[in-house]
């Protein structure tokens, strides 16, 4: 029996987020960034770039199937990240859902295009929209698991699910988790990788690690991140290395030498938001005597900053 033939690319598509032959679930609540976060894994495999780290092969087709958005929003964000001109992405729009848990008739025309598109990695977003009944049901949500797997192993594609999360209950914030995961279990039960995104302010965001099955995300919980139109996610490496902050600080504070500067300079020239400056800068700086023209403090290097380093 002849072995089946393999691609030279891998089967890591992004890393260990988009793998050929397995699930990626992305739970988030409404506004949070789901298909900014998709498009850009996206990106990654077409183009090659690197995301939060995990180097894209490149080259590859992608399905993104949208069961929510209308063609004109969907179109919109995927031009906003530079795939609307590439061959290598088709995009299935149906605003008014699939009923991929029962239907014959909607499994099959899936069946077909998938077929015909041929995508490496096959997109669908949200999953609550994939079926028609009560999305708390688990054998309903066995039935569209079936039929997304047999698609997933039959073509040796990645699976990228979008899942909504339920409304935070009134009262407080609290840590968003794996059980805000809005229906049934079964939706996303087996898969190999599960995030949640969570948007602490506009520009800041925390990508939760849920589940890791196979363990290739080694021993990351949880990615702070940063974000702009256009650009999308990037990995906040200034939060996640608060060393690397007070270098920068410092760094800042040097070449400005006696002059000084405040701490809204200081986080405007580094680029480091005005609380971690103001949490390093005892460590680093010492107050002048005088201040600035509207009265906000000075700060300046300390003399003896690094001798003990």
């Amino acid at each position: 029996m002849a072995a089946e033939p393999t691609d030279p690319r891998g089967d890591m598509l992004v890393g260990p987020l988009v793998v050929r032959g397995e699930r990626l679930v992305i739970g988030a609540p409404k506004d949070a960034g789901k298909s900014t976060l998709i498009a850009c894994l996206v990106r990654a495999a077409v183009n090659g770039d690197s995301f939060l780290g995990w180097q894209g092969v490149g080259g590859c087709r992608v399905l993104m199937v949208d069961v929510e958005q209308g063609p004109r929003a969907l179109r919109r964000t995927v031009n906003a990240y530079g795939l609307g001109d590439t061959p290598n992405v088709d995009i299935l729009s149906v605003p008014g859902g699939l009923e991929l848990a029962r239907s014959d008739v909607d499994r099959r025309q899936l069946e077909e295009i998938v077929a015909e598109a041929a995508p490496d990695i096959l997109v669908l977003d949200p999953l609550y929209k994939a079926h028609l009944a009560d999305t708390n049901d688990p054998l309903e949500g066995m039935r569209l698991m079936r039929t997304l797997d047999a698609l997933r192993e039959g073509k040796n594609l990645a699976l990228v699910m979008a899942a909504h999360c339920r409304k935070p209950p009134p009262g407080g914030r609290r840590r968003l988790s794996i059980d805000d995961i809005s229906g049934a279990g079964t939706l996303v039960y087996g898969a190999e990788v599960i995030l949640g995104l969570e948007k602490v302010v506009y520009g800041r965001s925390v990508l939760h690690v849920w589940a890791d099955r196979l363990g290739g995300l080694g021993q990351e919980t949880s990615i702070l991140m940063r974000f702009e139109h256009g650009r999308g996610f990037w990995r906040d490496v200034l939060r996640e290395d608060p060393e690397r902050s007070t270098d920068i600080v410092a760094a800042v504070l040097a070449a400005v030498g006696s002059r000084g500067m405040t701490r809204a300079e200081l986080a405007e020239a580094s680029g480091i938001s005005v609380r971690t400056v103001a949490r390093v800068l005892p460590t680093i700086a010492r107050q002048k005597k005088r201040r600035n023209v509207a009265g906000a403090v000075l700060w300046c290097i300390r003399r003896d900053y690094g001798e003990d380093t």
